[in-house]
């Protein structure tokens, strides 16, 4: 994979949606897609990605110019390292407009979450199903952030 993805390094749209390539397979793409600055839409949906890969998908955000970006259906729970990292990848993170987190956050939709959603200043659309909102003041600060 790695190979095929260097040999393209105009890419804009990459669905790699469902192969259960794991944390050590995104390590792949990410070294596949080091060269390309014009990836517009990433689809990495259902591929059993863990809280271990996050550092590799920041890695991937501070080198593209993605707008859409699927990582729904993966155990993830990364958003505060995101919050975290957000000065490392400020100039990405503004410019999404599609973002499809559904059923990522295993752990449940806590405070990290909705201040992860919040930075994403220009989105159009907000995918969020099949999570759950561990607490009502949660739930409150997101529709708040969404008005």
């Amino acid at each position: 994979m790695e190979t095929v993805l260097q040999s393209h390094k105009v890419l804009n749209f990459l669905d790699l949606s469902g192969l259960g390539f794991g944390d050590k397979g995104l390590k792949y793409v990410q070294w596949g897609l080091a060269k390309n600055r014009v990836l517009r839409d990433l689809n990495i949906s259902g591929n059993d990605l863990s809280n271990d890969c996050k550092h590799i998908l920041v890695e991937m955000l501070t080198h593209t110019i993605v707008k859409s970006l699927d990582i729904s259906y993966n155990h993830l729970s990364m958003a505060g390292y995101i919050a975290d990292r957000f000065l490392e990848i400020k100039g990405v993170i503004p410019s999404m407009a599609e973002l499809n987190i559904s059923n990522v956050f295993k752990s449940g939709f806590d405070d990290k979450e909705v201040l992860f959603v919040s930075y994403f200043k220009r989105l159009t659309s907000l995918t969020i199903d099949k999570n759950i909102f561990e607490k009502s003041f949660v739930f409150r600060d997101f529709i708040t952030f969404l008005t």
